[in-house]
């Protein structure tokens, strides 16, 4: 998986022809290493995406839209002063590199006609944008470059642009013909693996296309360079040049669950059954489909970092609290221990004197002969009293361990509610909703007040039951209270999973009593959004929506009943009740 020189290429070959004769509208950086111009064509405005993202580098055209700052990054703004309103010129690939021009026709600021470059550099984590003027002097670089990051090359303002330092050990295909490329696979140990004398001798071309190519002579993507043959290997770069040459083919490969898994500028054939590969209708298309979701899971990864630790480390602390609560209370168990012996010595206090080190004495429940310690130094009463003391100590002990055990239980079990919200969270709303929640509930360090927008409260996911019923599910413990207490009338229906994390779910059954498929339809909702959801059985608790209580003070999403039913789940019922939200 890898945006190589190939689908560059590609890429640019069609963005020349749909940029042709456009303007730019606006300048965005939804991320910090992400450019978006929006290009106003005749009809259309469109979203060109140039990522210098560490993981997924690329440019394309895209149809998501992210949120922005409030406040654009400098970067941003120097864009926004230097190319609004500037037309589209040309986009180039500097030789077979994975680095491209994007050059524009637009004003300085005296008004006189001048150009404008973004050159781009996909390369892993060392991807830039670098913004230059007609002679390549750096105005700016997305990424600043110093002599304390490379010694070898700096990108600083005020420099000539300089190409990143060519890879010797390559040669670029396009520059070789058959039999040059011939004598170039022959100069290769016969045992070395045919793709990687390809990926290691070719300039800009990917494992996954190496392997293909491979694939494609000997239906065995492991085969060495002797077991492919010089020739083969030859031809087979050929005719990725022929493929490139006509503009390349977009592939989309997907496995048997239709997830994506890996694209390219030809088809994939080496993966076998199981696998399909799609051709889409253009190579922007192509990124967008493959990196949306993808895009849209790593950012919330980033972003839910101190969310995951702090709830990660509350679960520990509170594991640990409760094993050590648990230690305890079976110490104080023994309190009636201390309270029999207190009892035995004040019964026979008449054998004992001051001075005895312990006491063999009759144990009148059991009429066996019990050992006790005593203190030498106390009378028989002071002993006696000196257990009584410890007995209360441990009564005492023991009601306010237990009342700690309860709370400790009751705030684990919020903790896991959340986590099981943010393993569950595919936008970064609800990530934020997360955040807020945490740090009303004093989990997290509330942020600095700075101008923001007002967004309005996020709305629960909504499903339809079989026979048109409104079912909603909450996406955090704040949503969870909502449609309990407030979207829920005193006769709808109210479902949980039973003692695990998840989703409160609500049926509304608007005044008229449920039928079974709905309550069934209810309980499939219940168990497919929770964290036991992969289980064989899963047993729902469901009852009437009065019949929950808040305790005052009580965390988000903290809900007590006494009255319900419970339903086992399974797989199959789930499948069989399988819904999207609407």
């Amino acid at each position: 998986m890898a945006f190589d020189s190939g689908l560059l290429r590609c890429v640019i070959q069609q963005l020349n022809q749909t940029l042709a004769h456009s303007r730019v509208e606006k300048v965005l950086q939804p991320e910090k290493d992400e450019i978006v111009l929006l290009l106003r064509c005749e009809s259309e405005t469109l979203r060109l995406s140039l990522s210098a993202s560490a993981h997924n580098p690329r440019l394309h055209l895209t149809k998501t839209i992210k949120e922005n700052p409030i406040k654009a990054p400098m970067f941003c703004m120097l864009l926004r002063k230097h190319l609004s309103g500037a037309r589209f010129a040309s986009l180039s690939q500097r030789g077979f590199e994975r680095v491209f021009e994007l050059t524009f026709d637009t004003r300085d600021e005296m008004g006189f006609p001048c150009r404008r470059k973004l050159i781009g550099e996909i390369m892993g984590k060392y991807s830039n944008i670098i913004f230059c003027d007609e002679n390549d002097r750096i105005l700016a670089p997305l990424k600043t470059i110093d002599f304390t990051t490379s010694s070898k090359r700096q990108v600083l303002p005020g420099m000539l642009y300089e190409d990143p330092p060519p890879q010797t050990d390559k040669t670029d295909p396009f520059s070789l013909n058959e039999e040059g490329l011939t004598a170039l696979f022959a100069s290769c140990p016969p045992d070395l693996p045919a793709s990687k004398a390809i990926t290691g001798r070719i300039l800009g071309v990917s494992s996954p296309v190496a392997r293909e190519l491979v694939y494609r002579i000997t239906s065995d993507t492991s085969s060495t360079v002797s077991q492919a043959g010089e020739a083969r290997l030859a031809k087979a770069v050929g005719e990725m040049k022929a493929i490139l040459d006509q503009g390349g083919v977009p592939s989309l490969l997907r496995d048997e669950r239709g997830q994506n898994v890996e694209y390219a500028f030809l088809p994939l054939t080496q993966y076998g059954a199981g696998y399909t590969s799609l051709r889409c209708e253009s190579f922007s298309a192509l990124i967008d489909t493959f990196f949306s979701e993808r895009d849209n899971a790593e950012r919330i990864k980033q972003r839910s970092g101190d969310i995951h630790r702090t709830v990660s480390n509350n679960i520990a602390r509170l594991v640990k609290k409760l094993a050590l609560i648990e230690g305890e209370l079976i110490e104080s168990a023994k309190k009636e221990e201390q309270k029999k012996c207190g009892d035995l010595i004040t019964a026979y206090i008449y054998l004992l004197k001051r001075g005895q080190e312990s006491a063999r004495l009759t144990d009148f429940e059991s009429g066996e002969e019990v050992e006790i310690a005593l203190d030498s130094r106390l009378t028989p009463a002071q002993n006696a009293q000196r257990y009584y003391k410890k007995y209360a100590k441990a009564k005492k002990a023991e009601s306010e361990l237990t009342k700690q055990k309860e709370l400790a239980e009751t705030e684990l079990a919020y903790m896991r509610s959340v986590l099981d919200a943010l393993e569950r969270a595919d936008d970064l709303r609800s990530l934020e909703e997360l955040r807020r929640e945490l740090q009303k509930t004093g989990y997290l360090r509330a942020a600095a007040k700075t101008a923001s927008r007002k967004e309005p409260p996020s709305e629960p996911l909504r499903f339809v039951s079989p026979n048109g019923l409104t079912v909603l599910c909450g996406k955090n413990n704040t949503q969870n209270d909502l449609i309990a207490f407030k979207y829920a009338g005193k006769n709808d229906w109210w479902f949980h999973v039973k003692n695990a994390p998840g989703s409160h779910v609500v049926l509304l059954s608007e005044g008229e009593e449920p039928a079974d498929e709905d309550i069934n339809f209810a309980l499939s909702v219940a168990a497919s959004h929770s964290s036991i959801a992969d289980s064989d059985r899963i047993e729902v608790d469901y009852t009437r929506a009065k019949n929950l209580k808040k305790p005052a003070g009580a965390l988000p999403g903290f809900v007590v009943y006494y009255t319900n039913y419970s339903a086992i789940v399974t797989p199959k019922l789930m499948k069989k009740n399988g819904a999207e939200a609407t």
